[in-house]
């Protein structure tokens, strides 16, 4: 599985839980976030990470931004 594939199978994962409008965004210019989704009237943004290692600060503040 790559990063890609891993962006899917957490949206899949999403939606099973009970998450609407759930979309996996383009890989260009999307701010760090990968999967957008709606659950009781709040929007989320989501960022995925399929790393072996620590995900680093930076990962954190683009999706904050």
């Amino acid at each position: 599985m790559d990063g890609f594939q891993f962006e899917y199978r957490c949206a899949e994962l999403l939606r099973n839980r009970g998450f609407h409008k759930v979309s996996v965004t383009q890989s260009i210019g999307d701010q760090g976030i990968d999967v957008i989704t709606y659950k009781n009237g709040e929007k989320y943004g989501i960022q995925c990470k399929y790393y072996s290692h620590t995900v680093g600060n930076k990962a954190v503040q683009e999706a904050y931004s």
